[in-house]
C-alpha cells in the first residue's frame, strides 16, 4: 500500500502541474464489491479545481461508473445492516 501511495503522489505531482489541479481524489477498487471494472487492483488518481462539480461529492458517481471500455460500470449495491446492529445492539 505504501508503494501505491508513493506512485499517487509522484502522478499528482505530474499531472497536477500540467492540468493546474489544486486538489485530488483517489479511489482504490480491489474487488468486483468495490466496483472495480476491470480485474485487477488500481488506484484512480482524479484531479480537481475548485467548482469543477456543481456538487462536490459527485466526483465519486463519476468515479465509480467510468470504465475504460468506454460503457459505464455498474457498481453493485451496498448492502449494510441498520447502524443498531453494527453498534452491537441498543446503546452499542
Amino acid at each position: 500500500l505504501q508503494a501505491i501511495v508513493r506512485l499517487a503522489l509522484s502522478v499528482q505531482r505530474q499531472v497536477g502541474s500540467h492540468l493546474n489541479a489544486t486538489a485530488f481524489n483517489l479511489a482504490l477498487k480491489d474487488g468486483k464489491g468495490a466496483g472495480q471494472p476491470v480485474p485487477h487492483l488500481h488506484l484512480h488518481v482524479v484531479p480537481r479545481t475548485a467548482g469543477d462539480l456543481a456538487v462536490n461529492d459527485e466526483v465519486y458517481g463519476r468515479i465509480d461508473r467510468w470504465s475504460p471500455a468506454g460503457e459505464p460500470n455498474v457498481v453493485p449495491p451496498m448492502v449494510l445492516p441498520p447502524d443498531e446492529a453494527r453498534r452491537g445492539g441498543a446503546g452499542g
